[in-house]
Formats: C-alpha cells, structure tokens, sequence
C-alpha cells in the first residue's frame, strides 16, 4: 500500500484522530490538523483518508482564531465532539458539529497559556485537565459551572515537558519535568510524587513525552533529545513509586518528538523526530526492536503523530511544513497479529 500525503501549505504544529459518531458510520479514517501561523489565517483541517483507495483529502477548513499549537480531541462517540485547542495565551474548547461542513460552536476561553489538554479516557466530559507550564489543574465542562477550576497541583518552578493519564487508573496522571524527572499525581490522594532516579533518562534533560501502555497496567514509555525511546515498568507501593527499565529503541537520529503505543497492539510503537522521520517499531523480538516502517517525506520536523481512531492498523504525522502523511502498518505485520490473535 503506498503512502497518502496531504500538504496543507501552512505551519503545523499538531494533528489528532477525530472521534465523532459519524465514525462508526462510514469506513475512513479522520484526523484534524491545526496550523500555526504567526501572519496568515489560521484553520483547523479535517482530513479524510480511505483505506481501500489510498486517498487522502481535506473534507473541510474551519476557521481559528489564534495559531495552533497543540489540538485534542475529546475520545468520545456518543456524546458531543469537543475539540480542545492551544494557542500561545489562549485556550478555546468547540464542539464539533453533526454536520461537519458546518463551523464548530465555541463552548470556552481562557486567556492563559496552556501546553496541553487531557480529556478523559473513557469519554466522560464532565471535567478536563489542562497543563499549564508549572502546574495540571481541573476545569469543570458542567454547564453550571463551566470553566470553573475545581482541582490544581502546582509543580514548578520545574517545567513540565508532557503528562499522560493512566488507562487503567483514571486517577493516576504521569508527568515529565525538565529537570526533576518524572512525577505522579493522584488525583484520588490529592498527592505529587517524585519518581527517583528519572532525571536523567533521556541524557542532561527529561523526557519530552510520556505514554501509557492501554494493554498492560503499568507499563509505559519515554521519549527524548537522545534520540531513544524507553519502555519502563512501574511499581507503586505505601512508601514511593519505583521505575524498573525494560527496553530501549534507537529510533532516530535527532530528538523523538513523539512516541506512542498503538492502543490494541502495545509491541507496535509509533515515534515521530526532529530529523525528519516517521517510524513503526516492532517490539516483539526478543532479541531488537526492528523498524517495519519508515516514512522519510516530511523534509522538516515531525511535530506530531497519533493512530487513527477507527481502527488498529492507521496511524498518521505531521511536520512543521505543513506536509501530513498516513499510513498503514504492513500487511504481513497485521497477518502475524491476527494469526498469534487467533491461537
């Protein structure tokens, strides 16, 4: 299957899947990137890929106000289809609407500078953590309330790279500092903790992005400016929260952007990279992760990646060029899958 490639003819920092109950309508895959102009317009893109045809074309541009920095997109399919944007001081939350030709209806503002938006994994949409550089706090969505802050853990005055919420429990937020390593907040003690001897995992600075694994409790990865993807194990107990290593990938030349677990299949790893690369790890071997792909047309920094939200197999980047590319993962790769699926 060759690789579909959309230029948006803009900067772009961030792409996320769509969730939208039209997905389970119609057999394509939905990906919205924001652009991130400092002088011209700025749109949010809805891009639609079909598998069977290998196209990939723009559905519709919707106006924003601000440039994009980062995009997320509430993982709900029965509910409305919020969509949460960063600008540089501003956050918005819209909500898409059942017409997608039509433009989203703006729901939230806030005038502060916000890195990123977590929604919850199971698509609730009562609340929604926002990072701020020094500190994750919790903003009420309940229509009496909204925008209302209800919970707040400063973290500074070190810096926060990137946090991920646990899967498997929803009270458990992991974070990446610049200097102090990683940090876990429960939301259900109201406590930070330090994780011990993280704060040189990814050479003199931390990780720039965190995942967890949606298969097995625990496990997670790290990424950062050494060019090396870490999948770790951690232990919680009465006393302090211990991070066992367990495997590395050489993944690219430059710094790793982004890295991600395909959320059905947690031996596939996506990472994106500052030297131009998209790549698609295979962890199954015991001996070396072997990259199955690599997509090397960005010709600038991959910004960001993410797997498509209508399937395992369809994942997606973007660089700051404004060039998005999709692809799939190899077939004889989901053969293998399906084969070991079915013992």
């Amino acid at each position: 299957m060759a690789t579909a490639i959309y230029c948006v003819e803009s900067q772009v920092c961030s792409i996320c899947p769509l969730y939208h109950f039209i997905n389970t309508e119609q057999e394509c895959h939905r990906f919205l990137v924001g652009t991130s102009n400092f002088t011209a317009d700025n749109k949010i893109h809805l891009l639609e890929f079909q598998d069977e045809t290998n196209t990939l074309e723009c559905n519709v541009a919707w106006n924003h106000e601000f440039r994009i920095s980062g995009i997320w997109n509430s993982p709900s399919l029965s509910g409305k289809s919020l969509v949460a944007t960063a600008s540089t001081n501003t956050f918005q939350i819209l909500q898409i609407p059942e017409n997608l030709l039509m433009e989203p209806e703006h729901i939230l503002s806030i005038e502060k500078k916000i890195t990123q938006a977590l929604w919850d994994l199971e698509g609730l949409q009562t609340d929604l953590k926002i990072v701020e550089p020094q500190a994750v706090c919790t903003l009420s969505l309940e229509s009496d309330k909204i925008g209302a802050e209800t919970s707040f853990y400063r973290i500074g005055p070190d810096q926060i790279l990137h946090t991920a919420l646990d899967p498997h429990n929803s009270f458990l937020c992991l974070i990446s500092c610049a200097d102090s390593g990683l940090q876990l907040i429960d939301f259900r003690s109201k406590e930070v903790n330090k994780i011990e001897n993280t704060d040189r995992l990814h050479g003199y600075q931390g990780a720039l992005h965190v995942d967890f694994s949606s298969l097995k409790p625990n496990k997670i990865l790290t990424c950062g400016h050494d060019g090396i993807v870490h999948t770790h194990d951690f232990r919680m107990n009465s006393k302090n929260t211990v991070l066992e290593h367990k495997r590395y990938i050489r993944a690219h030349d430059h710094a790793v952007r982004r890295a991600f677990f395909n959320p059905f299949h947690d031996d596939l790893v996506l990472t994106g990279g500052s030297d131009h690369c998209l790549k698609l790890w295979d962890l199954n071997d015991v001996e070396k992760p072997s990259c199955i792909r690599q997509l090397s047309y960005f010709e600038d920094s991959v910004m960001d990646i993410c797997w498509s939200s209508n399937g395992p197999w369809v994942f997606a980047g973007a660089s700051y060029n404004g060039k998005v590319i999709v692809d799939t993962v190899p077939n004889e790769k989901k053969m293998s899958i399906l084969l070991e699926e079915q013992k």
